[in-house]
């Protein structure tokens, strides 16, 4: 799988490299990159170079939730003094941000890019035990992506991406939990249907230190397929291992309430929603209000 992997990675890396002709000849550096009109993803809002010289775009969704689970994986915490005392109403935000680094860097249809995505869990209602902040994961990543307009059977493959991932909870042992990843992200479109897949591969050591069956509960890939139904809209991912059948998934819903907000329900069910719950098995509820994003 590994090495599959990889050898795509090289190859599509070579083969969109080439693709200038997307857009056309390579425009002066004083000119901005106009992908097609018709696509409307990541990589192509991150080649629109914006007024702003402060240039930061939405990476994953940024988004703050109330939420209620059916359990708090307390053994994994339990070295915490206020392990006993969490509760199953939390707080979860995510803040996710991209920065351009080179437009044109592999092609004139690319972006080489970094990323920072933070997804926290806090226990904000429990002011008996000082409302800790419960798990934090942190997750930079480097990578490089291509906007593209190949069709086959109606469906439009819009954006390729590749990158090297770390995640990790920023906690000394025993509750340290991490890992390092290469990826492959396709992104493909039509009508109002979008899919994603991204499989991934284990960089650095031959199994994470502190989280050694963290594949078993996580799988090698992510799918995702959203649909959008008016303003409505509606997404499921997931990822799964077909060996033993463990994995997790979330089902979002979210509506648009003024120009830049929407409101925001997200249901999670499975191993895996936090690095610290990767083999932890819970259904947690959440709605609250998510930034709109301008794809």
């Amino acid at each position: 799988m590994k090495r599959i992997l990889l050898l795509i990675i090289v190859t599509l890396t070579m083969l969109f490299s080439k693709q200038t002709a997307i857009y056309g000849q390579k425009p002066p550096d004083n000119q901005y990159f106009d992908p097609p009109p018709s696509q409307g993803g990541l990589i192509a809002h991150l080649l629109r170079e914006n007024e702003s010289s402060f240039n930061l775009y939405p990476y994953e969704d940024n988004y703050f939730l109330f939420t209620k689970t059916s359990g708090i994986n307390r053994e994994a915490i339990a070295d915490q003094s206020w392990a006993k005392g969490t509760r199953d109403r939390e707080v979860k935000f995510q803040i996710s941000l991209a920065i351009p680094i080179s437009r044109g860097f592999a092609g004139d249809n690319s972006v080489l890019g970094v990323s920072y995505t933070q997804r926290s869990w806090w226990q904000a209602f429990n002011s008996d035990i000082s409302s800790p902040f419960r798990e934090i994961n942190y997750e930079p990543q480097l990578f490089l992506g291509w906007a593209t307009d190949y069709t086959l059977v109606g469906w439009s493959l819009e954006e390729i991406e590749i990158g090297l991932n770390h995640q990790s909870n920023g906690q000394s042992n025993p509750t340290s939990r991490g890992w390092n990843r290469a990826y492959l992200r396709l992104m493909v479109q039509k009508d109002n249907w979008q899919v994603e897949f991204k499989p991934w591969f284990l960089i650095g050591e031959s199994t994470p230190v502190n989280n050694p069956e963290i594949f078993k509960y996580m799988g090698y890939y992510r799918l995702k397929i959203g649909y959008n139904l008016g303003d409505n809209i509606f997404s499921i991912q997931g990822y799964y291992n077909w060996n033993n059948g463990y994995g997790g998934a979330e089902l979002t819903w979210s509506y648009p309430i003024s120009s830049n907000t929407r409101v925001y329900t997200q249901l999670f069910n499975g191993y895996g929603e936090s690095l610290i719950d990767y083999d932890y098995h819970q259904t947690r509820f959440g709605i609250g209000l998510m930034m709109d994003k301008p794809w």
